[in-house]
């Protein structure tokens, strides 16, 4: 930043203009697809939120985009690669010369609640171009920009160093875990779901007025969905009534989620694997199967059941059209290996290795990508932040 101090000092150290958007940037918006463009694989497209499916063709590429219908406050976004990009989202460029891209892009980045706030507050939030357009924008000389590009870029290219490298640990933990759970059927003991434990729902009989910040713990649908091994810290509470008849869950217990809009995400597990000294329920939107006898090492059941082999049977027990839903019936015909507990519990201490690695928010890389996160956010803001010169 010594750099760009200095430079600040030397071109403006009065401070700077401020413009409003529509002086400096031009608006470039997407198109439809329209039965001229193929469907296909090759490029996703993009529009009022995340990548929504793939076309064979493509219309913008290395763009930042901005949505015009915002599903949250991530209304902007760098989009790397070939893409198509709908008309409910919109790029841009600068109106001359003396206004760098980046600069704008990553003004942009770090102004994503301010963005937001300009949306309309239904259940579709669009955004009000013509406010965001009125936004003024710090404009210091070309040199300081570019300054701020640079000390910006190294800070998202070493992230981007860092995720590809989380990528392929993830891809090695993946492929570990896949191939550990392939049994001989001549040496291994398997058994159906139906067999190994009962097969339990999660909260009846409950309203929206049920849920809020008082009541007692239960497990939710993302904690199962995004947790091999359940968080059974993070709670969410729900209205119980003594004289109620709800399931409770224990240690051992392996969840599922009941589920969901695509069938590839369907059944998503997560085991108990700690106790539970206190009553927890589980959301209605989940399963839980409790194992009759302690057969699997739970170390080793977190791995497992988010294993290929096992998803690939989850996944058929689902059927549905817009909506996905785990059949108990299908559940209960799962066939799942039971090896020796030596094998499990060495398998286990492996895979803990490896996730620890590819996965752990307090250790490995992803704790680092976190924290190098903070740094660029915090290095952003505080060089996008200028004095406004006064004209007096």
């Amino acid at each position: 930043m010594s750099r760009l101090n200095k430079l600040i000092q030397d071109l403006c150290p009065n401070g700077v203009k401020f413009e409003p958007l529509a002086k400096l940037i031009q608006l470039n918006f997407g198109e439809r697809i329209t039965k001229l463009h193929n469907a296909g694989s090759l490029y996703p497209v993009y529009g009022g939120g995340g990548e929504s499916f793939r076309t064979d063709e493509f219309n913008r590429q290395n763009e930042y985009v901005v949505s015009r219908f915002a599903m949250s406050r991530e209304c902007v976004r760098k989009v790397n690669g070939k893409f198509w990009l709908l008309d409910s989202g919109f790029t841009f460029s600068p109106l001359n010369n003396s206004i760098s891209k980046d600069y704008i892009a990553y003004w942009l980045l770090n102004s994503q609640d301010r963005i937001f706030s300009c949306t309309s507050q239904g259940a579709q939030k669009n955004l009000n171009t013509k406010a965001f357009l009125a936004f003024y924008v710090p404009v210091p000389p070309l040199h300081i920009q570019e300054e701020i590009v640079r000390i910006l870029d190294s800070f998202t290219s070493l992230e981007a160093e860092l995720e590809a490298e989380l990528a392929s640990r993830r891809e090695q933990y993946n492929y570990y875990r896949d191939n550990s759970m392939i049994f001989d059927l001549h040496n291994t003991s398997f058994m159906t779901l139906g067999d190994f434990g009962t097969v339990f729902g999660g909260l009846t009989g409950k309203s929206k007025a049920d849920f809020g910040n008082v009541g007692e713990p239960y497990v939710t649908y993302s904690n199962v969905y995004n947790n091999k091994a359940t968080d059974i810290t993070a709670h969410s509470y729900v209205q119980i009534d003594p004289a109620e008849h709800q399931n409770t869950l224990q240690q051992g217990d392996i969840l599922l989620t009941g589920s969901s809009e695509t069938p590839n995400e369907v059944a998503l597990s997560s085991v108990i694997t700690k106790p539970v000294d206190n009553p927890l329920y589980l959301n209605s939107f989940t399963i839980g199967i409790r194992p009759k006898q302690p057969l699997l090492d739970l170390d080793f059941a977190k791995h497992l059941f988010r294993s290929a082999p096992i998803r690939r049977q989850l996944i058929r027990t689902a059927s549905g059209v817009t909506r996905f839903n785990v059949s108990k019936s299908r559940l209960a015909k799962v066939m799942i290996p039971i090896p020796d507990r030596e094998i499990q519990e060495n398998i286990a201490t492996e895979l803990d290795k490896f996730d620890v690695l590819a996965n752990s928010l307090y250790s490995g890389l992803p704790a680092e990508i976190e924290a190098r996160h903070k740094q660029y956010e915090y290095y952003r803001n505080r060089s996008l932040t200028f004095k406004e010169l006064n004209h007096e």
